[in-house]
């Protein structure tokens, strides 16, 4: 059997830390889906990796951590909002323009 990351080592999650995605085609209410971490996946020549339920998660867009900030590839935010706006405002930038 082939396991899609040979030589992985993991570790159970700490309660608290969820992996977020961000679905910019939904309503801003229910643009940000959230999973619970179980545990941390460490391939080989890489940073650790979110398992949730749904499996290794190598394509996370976040991850909250318990004390409420999220962390995601480039900075630490206060809030799950406050990372959502930041992903709208991206999104509405490279979103194409609507022509009449």
């Amino acid at each position: 059997m082939n396991a899609p990351f040979p030589h992985v080592q993991f570790i159970p999650a700490a309660p608290g830390y969820f992996a977020l995605d961000f679905d910019h085609t939904k309503p801003e209410e229910s643009d940000v889906y959230k999973m619970a971490v179980i545990a941390w996946a460490f391939p080989p020549a890489a940073g650790p990796l979110p398992v949730t339920l749904d499996g290794v998660d190598a394509v996370v867009g976040a991850i909250l951590q318990p004390d409420g900030t999220v962390l995601d590839d480039y900075q630490i935010l206060a809030s799950v909002e406050a990372w959502a706006s930041c992903k709208r405002v991206a999104y509405a930038a490279i979103k194409p323009a609507v022509t009449a």
